[in-house]
Parts: C-alpha cells; sequence; structure tokens
C-alpha cells in the first residue's frame, strides 16, 4: 500500500492568518446563533456548540497573537488575507437581527490579550492596526 500524506508546515505569517481566519469564521458562528430568535430555542446541545466556538476562537486567538511574528504578518499582510477577514467580520443581516461578529472578535482579542504578558505591548500595537486595516 502505498500512502502519501501531505503535511502542511506552518510557521510565522502563515499561522498566524490561520489562527485570525479560523478565529473570525468561529466569532461569526457564534454571533450568528446568538441571535434572539435562535437563541431562544437552544437546547443544551447547542448551548455546547456555542461554548466550543468561544473556546475554539480563543485558542486560534492565542495561537496567533503568541506567535514571534504576530506584528510582522500584520504589517506585511495581503489585500487578499484582508479581504477574507473582512468578509467574516463584516455585519451581515439576517431575518431577525444584525449579526456583528467584529464585537465578539474584538471581545475574545481583549481576554486574550491580558493572557499575553510580556509580549502585550507589541501585540497591542499589531491588532489596532489589524482593526485600522479591516475598516470595521
Amino acid at each position: 500500500m502505498d500512502i502519501k500524506i501531505n503535511s502542511t508546515n506552518f510557521s510565522g505569517a502563515k499561522e498566524v492568518i490561520y489562527g485570525l481566519t479560523k478565529a473570525a469564521q468561529k466569532a461569526k458562528n457564534y454571533e450568528y446563533y446568538n441571535q434572539p430568535a435562535i437563541a431562544a430555542c437552544l437546547t443544551c446541545s447547542k448551548e455546547h456548540m456555542q461554548t466550543a466556538n468561544e473556546a475554539s476562537m480563543k485558542a486560534y486567538l492565542d495561537m496567533a497573537l503568541r506567535d514571534q511574528s504576530f506584528a510582522k504578518a500584520i504589517d506585511n499582510i495581503r489585500a487578499s488575507e484582508l479581504y477574507i477577514l473582512h468578509n467574516l467580520l463584516k455585519p451581515e443581516q439576517t431575518q431577525y437581527t444584525t449579526v456583528k461578529p467584529m464585537n465578539k472578535f474584538k471581545e475574545a482579542i481583549q481576554e486574550v490579550t491580558k493572557e499575553i504578558g510580556r509580549r502585550k505591548f507589541t501585540a497591542q500595537e499589531a491588532i489596532d492596526d489589524l482593526f485600522r486595516k479591516l475598516e470595521l
């Protein structure tokens, strides 16, 4: 049997962009399922899904923010990568309300940066730069 496994090697900017993109997707999912009409119908399993979304989002952000090259990756972020993040985090009108994933994303970033420690100052400058570039 001939098995080939393609390993994806993340390092530096790729890891940061991947983490931010996945965290943005989790923030969008969290906000979508947190709408009043949907949240009223939440069962125990959906509450667990929301908890998992939040935990997963914070884990991806922790991975991205603690990376040595976070500030460099934000400085050199390409327009295509920024476009993906922008589309995931922009407000979206649903049948019931307006979903604003950027609010949850910012909240999660603030919670994660509290735990960073020594690199907090450098990371905060890059985070502010990212928010400025996203224009949301």
